[in-house]
């Protein structure tokens, strides 16, 4: 499955955001967890393409409107949604009844509530907010901003196969 992560972080400019964050998470995953840094968009809605073929690349009119809404997005949908609802039943009724699979997708679930939950404890602002921050396999958002001293700040986007 391949999933979209952001990563925010300042830099001299897009090539140097993308190989800044490509060197920081150089050490993340293994041969099941490939990665492709695709692009980023920078704070003046400038878009850079790092990898044509990739499929998560910024598009040309994509801003960082967009990436937020994205985000958003991704805090409000349970990538299983319509399995939940009847695990959840099954759950309070027959506890016993559960597979291995069932009891994964019940801690997928929490994972996801907790994180619903942080996230909206605050105000969203797109430099300093995170959302499954290092969970990079995951839809997300995490925040480099402390890596660098550059000035111009660029969401970073990352196609992560697991």
């Amino acid at each position: 499955m391949h999933n979209l992560h952001y990563l925010t972080i300042t830099a001299d400019n897009p090539r140097e955001a993308c190989d800044l964050v490509e060197n920081i998470i150089m050490e993340w995953g293994n041969e099941n967890n490939w990665r492709s840094i695709c692009g980023c968009i920078s704070e003046d809605n400038e878009i850079y393409i790092h990898d044509e073929a990739d499929s998560f690349a910024p598009g040309e009119k994509e801003t960082l409107s967009d990436v937020t809404k994205r985000i958003k997005s991704w805090v409000d949908n349970f990538q299983y949604d319509s399995v939940i609802k009847e695990k959840l039943v099954k759950f309070q009724i027959e506890e016993e009844a559960l597979t291995a699979n069932d009891w994964w997708l019940l801690q997928q679930y929490c994972k996801f509530k907790e994180e619903q939950v942080k996230f909206k404890q605050h105000t969203f602002a797109l430099w300093q907010s995170e959302y499954r921050s290092w969970e990079l396999d995951e839809c997300g958002l995490t925040n480099l901003m402390e890596h660098n001293d550059a000035e111009k700040r660029y969401v970073v986007f990352l196609n992560m196969h697991s």
